[in-house]
């Protein structure tokens, strides 16, 4: 960023810049013009009327003349505000609002003597706050107006229409200081307004970096998985059929279960975060069919529940895993009838319940690996796994805090 004009060395940041702040721009441009016209007008009406002797002095036909024509430019700007010229030279515009004001004013000052010129000048320090401050425009745009307007001030009273020198200094000093002052605000405003929009922009890259990390940590995560249990369905069903001692119905339920494993991987990507309800959907779609083909009634006891916002994307794949391996079991090994899936707000949280029909376990002699899988999971996500289990009803419970 340049020490003093403030643009920014990449000319794609500072395009980036000016298209970020150009509706602020105009919002703000527009105000500025019509308050600034309405001040311009009101200082002529008390003008006309706290100063009849101003008003002998010159008609007052010619210091209105003098008003409105100065006013020809905002009026001007406002038109172009609505126009696709506005925004390629939009700082030029307003600027320009300020040079018209200190112009018009100091040719009316020329049309009255001194003793009456006091009445003028306390705008023409207005005007250098209404241009580095309140018009809109950039520092650098206001610098050179209002700098250009001090030096037509000197030009216009200390040669063309003189001023005693005493009088033209302290007018001076007041402009000067209004320019230190002003300049000074608008210099900072502008500088600050260019760091949080660089903060913004590191803030927005990070964050993007952030999200592809996140989206690179998914994918790996699907793909382990998928390595996981699609690829470890696979293997199995291979042992299976080169040893020759599975029959065809244990093959093709290891197939089955590669395949809606892999449906269910690539479902994972667009589970809402916290949904359980969804999970248990989705779950519903794609096995529903298979415990239908298993003559096995599915009953459903799903509440709406609200979604867990610390279940991240890893959190509902691990829950997705455990209610599919707690499936899987009924499909395999439980001979059951009838499974129903309950799901439900609790006091000490959401308790999700799959129980069956089958002909039962032991759930005392050490747990078979899908088991301590189940479990495993359940304590990654800060969830709790209870087993239950009796011919003619099994029950797996998990609560999640």
């Amino acid at each position: 960023m340049h020490w003093l004009t403030l643009r920014f060395l990449d000319p794609g940041l500072e395009r980036a810049f000016a298209e970020s702040f150009l509706p602020r721009v105009l919002r703000q441009g527009q105000i500025a013009v019509w308050m600034g016209m309405l001040v311009y007008v009101t200082h002529g009406l008390l003008l006309d009327w706290q100063s009849p002797a101003l008003a002998s002095a010159q008609p007052l036909g010619g210091l209105w003349g003098m008003r409105w024509t100065a006013m020809l430019v905002p009026v001007l700007v406002l038109v172009v505000c609505r126009t696709r010229w506005f925004a390629p030279h939009c700082h030029l515009w307003l600027s320009s609002v300020g040079f018209a004001a200190g112009w018009g004013l100091t040719a009316m000052q020329t049309q009255v003597t001194e003793q009456h010129a006091v009445a003028f000048y306390p705008l023409m320090v207005e005007v250098a706050f209404y241009t580095y401050n309140f018009v809109g425009a950039r520092f650098i745009y206001a610098l050179g107006v209002d700098l250009t307007l001090l030096a037509v001030y000197n030009v216009v009273f200390g040669f063309l229409f003189p001023y005693p020198a005493r009088e033209l200094l302290g007018h001076d000093f007041f402009l000067f200081s209004a320019n230190l002052i002003g300049g000074t605000a608008g210099y900072l405003a502008e500088r600050q307004r260019r760091r949080l929009f660089l903060q913004t922009q590191e803030l927005a890259r990070t964050q993007a970096r952030m999200r592809e990390s996140e989206a690179a940590q998914a994918r790996a995560r699907i793909l382990r998985d998928m390595h996981d249990g699609v690829g470890s369905h696979i293997s199995t069903a291979i042992r299976q059929l080169e040893s020759g001692r599975a029959t065809q119905d244990d093959v093709l339920h290891t197939l089955r279960d590669s395949l809606d494993q892999l449906k269910l991987s690539i479902d994972a990507m667009n589970l809402p975060q916290g949904d359980i309800t969804a999970l248990l959907a989705n779950l519903r779609y794609r096995l529903e069919p298979r415990l239908a083909a298993s003559d096995i009634e599915l009953q459903w006891g799903v509440d709406l529940l609200e979604p867990i916002e610390r279940l991240d994307a890893q959190a509902m794949r691990q829950l997705q895993f455990m209610v599919l391996e707690a499936l899987s079991n009924v499909l395999q090994h439980a001979q059951a009838s009838v499974l129903r899936i309950e799901a439900a707000m609790t006091p000490r949280g959401i308790r999700l319940r799959l129980v069956d029909n089958g002909h039962g376990f032991d759930v005392m002699v050490p747990l078979r690996k899908g088991l301590q899988s189940m479990r495993e999971r359940a304590q990654a996500i800060g969830a709790t796994l209870s087993l239950h289990s009796a011919p003619g009803r099994t029950v797996v419970e998990i609560l999640i805090p």
